[in-house]
């Protein structure tokens, strides 16, 4: 909201708020780290042009834009964005990060050979604070561009980009290459135009989002409604095919739920769904998409997890449950116990799996209350 002070002015600065509006002992310290002289100030990494200056060398990518504002879900609009990238730049691996509750947090991958979060590194948390584009020429001799994960997959250069759109920060854009070499000045043409168009692109998805967020929460418990359920599933299951990784689900519905609500009464009825949602909820996984999925029914889409680790997972849900005191007009609480399904992707449409999830709970119900099955469909190959 100001102009940038200088390194001497922010030091001055802490010294004198030191021990009021700035711990004194932390000021001490991060002053013996960084040192209080000019000289320690460290170089700048070079930052690269901003895109608007460029804007009419690279036509092809205007396109993109339209491309990714028109994408359908999440997983195709990352699809389309990594695609039309890798067709304009020469690259090996793409990282992109998102703001959420003030930090960047993996969104997606493309080109690593181990899935999972790929942790942010310097050189991205560089870029994000400064909000300009950041290259680095070799990452194994810059200690601040320090990146275990990037080194384990013998990447060696790397240029982060701020994703910036109506002046709010949205992310980071990392692209990434095996050798080591500076970026020229067409490709950085190419990235800080891709990056513009990510963050309009992530803008666009981020105020559709919020258009929809009433009809994607639901109202008693706070967990996604069975269509953002199903819409995930869509989209967790192209992923899991493209990239040959595991999806399972769970589906949970409690046993006798309307005799409970008879004898408890309908207010007491909501707060026992309110804390089986919240148990789900801590039982869950930072990529595990939790839902209300009918009136005491619940599900669990689990990324990147295998049939017995979501096996494993349902059973302690099902002994949670059933161990738990649930709100009663009596003292000591009410019981409560729930049938569960297991199901595995076997490719195909959602709907499959979606398919064999109601077929293992329908088993499982089938064989009495508090029961646990897993089902797999036999499908002929097409």
């Amino acid at each position: 909201y100001r102009a940038a002070c200088t390194r001497a002015e922010a030091i001055a600065e802490l010294r004198r708020a030191a021990g009021g509006h700035f711990d004194s002992v932390a000021v001490q310290a991060l002053v013996e780290v960084v040192g209080d002289t000019p000289e320690a100030v460290p170089p700048e990494l070079p930052a690269i042009a901003q895109p608007e200056a460029l804007l009419a060398q690279a036509p092809r990518l205007i396109a993109l834009l339209a491309e990714l504002v028109a994408s359908a879900d999440e997983e195709t609009f990352y699809a389309r964005f990594f695609d039309a990238l890798a067709t304009n730049c020469a690259l090996d691996a793409v990282t992109v990060h998102v703001m959420r509750g003030g930090a960047l947090a993996f969104a997606r991958g493309h080109g690593w050979t181990v899935p999972g979060p790929i942790v942010p590194c310097g050189l991205e948390n560089y870029a994000a604070g400064a909000r300009v584009p950041v290259a680095c020429a070799d990452l194994a001799a810059d200690s601040r561009c320090a990146d275990a994960q990037a080194r384990a997959e013998g990447l060696r250069a790397a240029v982060a980009l701020p994703l910036v759109a109506a002046d709010r920060l949205l992310g980071v854009l990392t692209v990434y290459r095996r050798r080591s070499a500076a970026w020229t000045p067409e490709e950085e043409t190419v990235l800080e135009l891709a990056s513009a168009m990510l963050a309009a692109g992530l803008a666009g998805t981020t105020l559709r989002a919020r258009a929809e967020e009433p009809l994607a929460i639901d109202a008693l418990t706070g967990l996604v409604t069975h269509r953002v359920f199903v819409e995930r599933t869509s989209a967790e299951l192209a992923r899991s095919v493209r990239h040959d990784l595991p999806l399972s689900a769970v589906l949970i519905d409690l046993d006798d739920f309307e005799a409970y609500n008879e004898a408890q009464g309908y207010g007491l009825g909501d707060e026992a769904l309110r804390q089986v949602a919240q148990m789900l909820a801590e039982h869950a996984g930072p990529a595990d998409v939790v839902a209300r999925f009918g009136a005491d029914a619940f599900a669990i889409l689990l990324p990147e997890r295998s049939a017995s680790a979501a096996m494993e997972l349902a059973e302690t849900l099902r002994q949670a449950i059933a161990q738990s005191p649930f709100p009663s007009r009596l003292a000591g609480g009410a019981r409560l116990s729930a049938c569960v399904g297991v199901a595995s992707s076997q490719g195909g449409e959602h709907r499959a799996l979606l398919s064999d999830l109601k077929t293992a709970l329908a088993r499982a119900r089938s064989e009495g209350s508090n029961r646990l099955l897993f089902h797999a469909g036999v499908r002929e190959e097409v």
